[in-house]
């Protein structure tokens, strides 16, 4: 079981960092001899004192990810199965006492609709979302989702072999993983939002599902022991103190390969959005672009061989530099709520941007990138 070593990280935090400690952690980080938190502490108040640090740490991040992931780049796509949930996140137009949210749970069959038009523009790789929804968790109905969208990559055109199903959904239990992990799942996904305890705690009232801390920090555990060996871990940059938030996600990671050996194969970054109907209207700890910045070039020292996950609550310009400074994996074009590319509608969980796909591809393409997990048609 993961304990947050809150003591730990907030020694790390408040300690002093000599002139020449910073240069010599990016000197000896490598593909295999990654940053540890202590390294990555240092490397955050090298910032503060330092003032050539930052650009030295973006550089060194940069020269990592293109050891391991050379130009390439991991497309996907992100699925609504249900914008139902029970719970109530106040930073969420999802959450449950917002009466103005349009609600859709979408059948099986129109999922199979939903990913077979992502899978039509070239799509591959296929993240299904959905809130905490009651009817999603009678047993065998969210496997019956993953089994189909899995159908549908599986008879696409050209169909690659690196076509991935991803489910980003509530903490499930031992059941309801082997469940999705029988019906072709490849990978769970689900960001924690805060490791601090007591802001979680404001930020999920009403004793819902997702205000129990422990059974959501833990849910790995579960995964992994259900033989899902692809996990993705993230907070919601802005709830909290980003440096506190960073340091925790590491030590969670560190964690999950000392007891299981199995490192985090995505992280992602997603950052605090308005979202219409939510009660938190900004966030509580902003973060700024170049704290933005400085976060995935330390989470690449601390884990060279994940992805990083760029999304696009971001501008594309923005993305583009955070893809220079570490960042690996991205989606482009982006609907998130159930049936947004059938059937397009102005409902949304929170504020976002969604790029067109082929002037996009050849950006990146011009860039020297070079997008996987994507077949044109």
């Amino acid at each position: 079981m993961f304990r947050v070593p809150e003591d730990e990280i907030h020694r790390l935090l408040g300690r002093s960092c000599d002139r020449g400690e910073w240069r010599d952690v990016l000197d000896r980080v490598t593909p295999d001899t990654p940053a540890d938190p202590e390294d990555i502490a240092l490397l955050i108040h090298a910032c503060d004192s330092s003032p050539d640090a930052f650009e030295r740490i973006i550089t060194s991040a940069a020269e990592i990810r293109n050891e391991v992931h050379g130009r390439d780049v991991k497309l996907f796509v992100p699925v609504y199965i249900s914008n139902v949930c029970v719970n109530e996140c106040l930073y969420c137009a999802y959450r449950a006492s917002n009466i103005k949210m349009p609600r859709r749970t979408l059948s099986v069959d129109e999922l199979k609709r939903e990913v077979a038009e992502v899978t039509g523009i070239g799509y591959r790789v296929i993240e299904l979302v959905t809130g905490e929804c009651p009817s999603l968790k009678t047993e065998g109905v969210i496997a019956e989702h993953v089994r189909a969208a899995r159908d549908v990559i599986s008879r696409a055109d050209k169909a690659p072999e690196d076509g991935e199903v991803i489910l980003m959904s509530w903490a499930l239990n031992d059941d309801e993983f082997r469940e999705v992990a029988d019906a072709g799942l490849d990978a769970f996904y689900l960001w924690q939002e805060t490791y601090s305890r007591d802001v979680y705690a404001q930020l999920h009232p009403g004793g819902t599902p997702k205000a129990d801390f422990d059974w959501r920090v833990n849910v790995f555990d579960r995964a992994i022991r259900a033989g899902i060996q692809k996990v993705g871990l993230g907070v919601l940059l802005g709830l909290h103190d980003w440096r506190f938030e960073v340091l925790s996600l590491i030590s969670h990671g560190r964690y999950l390969m000392d007891e299981y050996e199995v490192g985090p194969d995505v992280i992602g970054v997603p950052r605090f959005k308005h979202a219409e109907g939510a009660v938190l209207k900004d966030a509580p700890r902003a973060v700024s672009d170049d704290e933005l910045r400085l976060t995935v070039a330390l989470y690449r020292l601390a884990f060279p061989r994940s992805h990083v996950f760029l999304n696009t609550r971001e501008k594309l310009g923005l993305m583009l530099r955070l893809l220079e400074g570490g960042g690996s994996e991205m989606n482009i074009a982006c609907a998130v709520y159930p049936g947004g590319y059938t059937e397009p509608s102005r409902a949304r969980q929170f504020d976002y941007y969604s790029y067109p796909t082929d002037k996009t591809l050849v950006m990146l393409t011009e860039r020297g990138y070079r997008p996987t997990h994507f077949r044109l048609s």
